[in-house]
């Protein structure tokens, strides 16, 4: 189905589909417009990826959130709240892709 479509897709990414991965997570729990792109998500971000929660344990940035809006653009949507810059996953069957995944490490 589209976990796996989706999978393979991110691996095209190499070393650096964990990371994009890991990113996008929280957008599949954001409601209305998304996330800002400071602060909270990276923090979100950071706090899913955690070895509690069967992820890397990396700690993320706002850099690596830049990085995945540039170089994984096509899964996110983006809009402005009060001139701030928010993202949403492009699609709901993407952000049950990544919330299945975090319930299947667990």
């Amino acid at each position: 189905g589209l976990r796996q479509v989706f999978g393979e897709d991110l691996e095209r990414y190499g070393t650096e589909a964990r990371r994009i991965r890991e990113v996008l997570r929280p957008l599949a729990f954001a409601r209305g417009r998304g996330l800002p792109q400071r602060q909270i998500w990276p923090a979100l971000a950071s706090e899913l990826a955690s070895s509690d929660l069967g992820g890397s344990g990396q700690v993320y940035s706002e850099r690596d959130i830049g990085y995945v809006v540039r170089e994984a653009a096509w899964y996110l949507m983006e809009a402005s709240v009060d001139g701030e810059a928010t993202f949403r996953l492009y699609h709901q069957a993407i952000a049950d892709a990544l919330r299945e995944e975090l319930v299947d490490d667990e």
